[in-house]
């Protein structure tokens, strides 16, 4: 009885060790089940860390767009390599291996033995192994004498590829020396292209234009769309009773600080792309820039692309250099240079340039080229006065002015006298056009400041056959003055059916 009651106390004991030890293995399942959500939890919320702070990278790069630039070394050198494009010089080729030693083949040559000199045998064998061996070694210098040409190929291609590259640079260094207008707009156009902007900004596109005579840069540069760069959320959170990350929408306080932001952006870029230029200006060819900021996007009203100007601005090398970018406050800088802006950079409103960039063919020859005399368009320096006046009356005729003639002036300028019929915006306006070969000088432009306000014009525009200096842009761009050079009289006398050259003759 006693035994059978010790036996039953060891079966209960032992029941309860083994329950003890399941409730121990649960403890431990579930501490490791804990262990690992807690893990997991914690990777996610660190996954969305990660993530806000992506975002907030994103957004410093977007505040520092201006100071990133200001930092950015420009190397002359670097550079023309760039806006020349890759050079195509071949590698250096591997070493060429030592010659065949004569000496290493020359001890398999057998010598004659004992045998040999007394009976002769073995004698065509040794001579068949010799003949093998020297066979053997003019073999080996063949291949090196192959292999050195080869290689000698190699390093004279390579050379006369380095010497050609060396050349083709000169060329073009001496190119931007003596301001050649497409080895200057090559040059900083491969500038502004290679400067390093967030990876969320497209790749820069820009076109230039140079006039050698005046020092004058116009550029037209696309801007990116505020979709393009902008976070479109303020951030990130996880929600762990969902096991999900969610995006954390912009408040309307959010929004309004994300478009000035863009704002921000924008007038960053347009100061930016200037000091870039004036930076990089080693051979000091710019005196005058003028930036246009352009978007192309959509016409939502017509679903046609439009390519609407956002931001012009025209500031002298002189000026520019009087800032301190470091301390300005975007926007108001660009005031200060009185820059055209749009009033809502988001929704694409336009503005009109201070100067339109026109990309036509050259205006300007030194000499008349041989199919010249097969070129029916009427040469606008050879017109007389009489037929340039008439040309000039009736393209702004076309253009949907009412236009009347005055006298022609002693240096062959014209005056016409034309009327902006519309209601509350209209009035006169005194067009002055300058048949020249030379620069306009400034002092034109003032004088057509002071015939419209004798005459209570509320615009004037110059017209001519040449161009303007950095002294007339900077006096017409505060005043209600249009200059139009003759890249610009060319493309709208084109625009309107008018088909012109201007070429300086013999």
């Amino acid at each position: 009885m006693t035994k059978q009651k010790s036996l039953a106390q060891m079966q209960r004991e032992a029941q309860k060790a083994q329950a003890q030890y399941q409730r121990q293995l649960e403890q431990q399942r579930k501490a490791q089940e804990k262990a690992e959500k807690e893990r997991y939890l914690a990777s996610r919320q660190q996954k969305v860390d990660q993530l806000n702070q992506e975002l907030e990278t994103q957004l410093e790069a977007l505040r520092t767009i201006l100071e990133t630039g200001l930092q950015r070394t420009i190397k002359f050198e670097e550079m023309v390599d760039l806006a020349m494009g890759p050079a195509l010089i071949p590698p250096q080729p591997d070493p060429l291996p030592a010659p065949p030693n004569p000496q290493a083949y020359q001890m398999y040559i057998p010598k004659p033995g004992l045998v040999e000199k007394v009976t002769g045998l073995g004698k065509f064998k040794r001579e068949q192994t010799t003949r093998q061996v020297q066979y053997n070694y003019q073999q080996a210098i063949q291949a090196y004498e192959n292999a050195r040409q080869v290689y000698n190929n190699q390093i004279n291609a390579r050379k006369q590829a380095i010497e050609t590259r060396l050349s083709q640079k000169q060329t073009f260094q001496q190119a931007l020396t003596t301001k050649q207008a497409d080895a200057v707009t090559s040059y900083f156009s491969t500038v502004l292209q290679h400067s390093p902007y967030p990876s969320t900004f497209p790749p820069a596109k820009v076109v230039l234009s140079y006039n050698p005579e005046t020092g004058e840069l116009i550029l037209e540069y696309d801007l990116p769309q505020y979709d393009e760069i902008m976070p479109t959320i303020m951030g990130y959170k996880f929600i762990k009773t969902r096991d999900e990350i969610q995006e954390k929408p912009l408040t309307t306080t959010q929004e309004r600080t994300q478009k000035k932001l863009y704002e921000d952006v924008i007038a960053a870029i347009a100061l930016r792309v200037l000091h870039e230029l004036f930076k990089a200006d080693h051979m000091r060819a710019i005196e005058l820039i003028i930036l246009n900021g352009m978007a192309n996007t959509v016409d939502k009203a017509t679903g046609r692309d439009i390519r609407p100007c956002l931001v012009s601005v025209q500031v002298t090398k002189e000026d520019f250099a009087k800032l301190d970018l470091t301390r300005v406050d975007k926007a108001v800088c660009l005031k200060h240079l009185k820059a055209q802006t749009s009033p809502s950079y988001e929704e694409f409103v336009p503005i009109k340039p201070l100067v339109e960039l026109v990309v036509t063919d050259k205006r300007f020859v030194e000499e008349v080229n041989v199919l010249s005399g097969l070129d029916s368009r009427p040469n606008l320096l050879e017109m007389s006065p009489g037929d340039f006046e008439h040309l000039i009356a009736n393209l702004f005729t076309e253009m949907g002015f009412k236009t009347g003639t005055t006298t022609i002036s002693r240096d062959g300028g014209v005056d016409v006298i034309a009327f902006d019929e519309r209601p509350l915006v209209g009035g006169k306006i005194i067009i002055q056009a300058k048949r020249y070969r030379n620069t306009v000088g400034v002092e034109s432009v003032r004088a057509l400041y002071g015939v419209m306000q004798d005459e209570g014009a509320i615009k004037g525009i110059l017209v001519t056959t040449s161009g303007f200096g950095t002294a007339s842009r900077e006096f017409a761009k505060d005043k209600p003055i249009e200059l139009m050079d003759g890249n610009n009289l060319l493309y709208f006398l084109a625009e309107h059916g008018h088909e012109a050259k201007i070429e300086i003759p013999k």
